[in-house]
């Protein structure tokens, strides 16, 4: 029977952690973040998991790895991550999403694939039966689409690039300091745009199963959002509406990687989590030089 998987794609800083938490309340939601990071920074043994613990300490996560290597068939963990840091990448998988050519070597992709479903199924093995996959790389949802072995539905998450510029900058990536500010606010709108425009191709790959949702939208109303989701992922999600609505708070389980939120306890969510910042007009228009035309159509600009 195949796993299935809810992944979400977009660009980073787009609040598909929270959206990833909000899934899992679902009882048969599993919501692992960013599960490319785990198997990617699978040498960083001090890293801490949700549930306060390290990935060498969490029940959760030594179950799934013991169990995954199990399925690995002969392939080691540092070369899956080899393939993933190759395949994962704009660069290698561009002319499959946009021109549609093959991919440039079968071989790799069949052993991609055949070990990321296998760690699906060593998540679902140790966890509930359906997983919530924020790593939001576009070509990762790609190179999945048609795997054996998966049902895979993708969710276009979409937040706005200004709120996008501001995290990078709160993440001490972009300072206002910088020289060359305004250029490189430039530049991350074009990022912006490239990592959007990808996730729609990855979301008509995939034959339109899934769905491309604003994460203000889901702050905002999160009861239409959902029911919006759910019919398109195939999953009644009347009960994380409930949930919200009821004023309980929002677990994180067991997430290894994505927001730091996710280390800070149970959430409330807020609609303050869709406040846009505010910037000098020169700044906004230096994005939107960038990433203008993605932003007028999904509603921003």
């Amino acid at each position: 029977m195949a796993v299935k998987v809810i992944y979400i794609a977009g660009q980073s800083f787009s609040g598909s952690t929270l959206l990833c938490a909000m899934l899992g309340i679902h009882p048969e939601v599993e919501p692992v973040s960013e599960l490319a990071m785990w198997t990617l920074k699978a040498g960083q043994t001090g890293r801490r998991c949700s549930c306060g613990r390290t990935r060498l300490e969490c029940p959760f996560w030594t179950q799934v790895h013991a169990t995954w290597i199990g399925r690995l068939e002969g392939l080691s963990v540092e070369a899956y991550t080899e393939l993933q840091r190759r395949i994962e990448t704009l660069r290698y998988s561009w002319p499959h999403l946009f021109a549609r050519l093959p991919w440039p070597s079968a071989g790799d992709m069949e052993l991609y694939r055949r070990a990321t479903v296998a760690l699906f199924e060593s998540v679902a093995a140790c966890g509930r039966p359906i997983i919530a996959d924020s790593s939001k790389k576009p070509p990762r949802a790609a190179a999945l689409t048609g795997a054996e072995g998966l049902e895979l539905r993708v969710i276009h998450l979409v937040r706005d690039g200004v709120s996008f510029i501001e995290a990078n900058i709160r993440r001490k990536k972009l300072s206002p300091s910088d020289r060359d500010f305004l250029y490189r606010v430039f530049r991350l709108g074009i990022e912006w745009s490239a990592a959007n425009l990808a996730a729609e191709r990855a979301l008509r790959m995939n034959g339109s199963r899934g769905v491309q949702v604003r994460y203000e939208d889901l702050v905002e109303d999160p009861d239409a959002a959902l029911k919006m989701i759910g019919a398109q992922v195939e999953l009644d999600l009347a009960c994380v509406g409930e949930h919200i609505r009821a004023g309980r708070p929002i677990s994180w389980r067991h997430m290894e990687s994505g927001s730091t939120h996710r280390l800070a306890g149970p959430a409330l969510l807020s609609k303050d989590f869709a406040a846009r910042p505010r910037f000098p007009q020169r700044v906004r228009l230096a994005f939107y030089l960038g990433g203008g035309a993605l932003s007028r159509r999904y509603g921003y600009l």
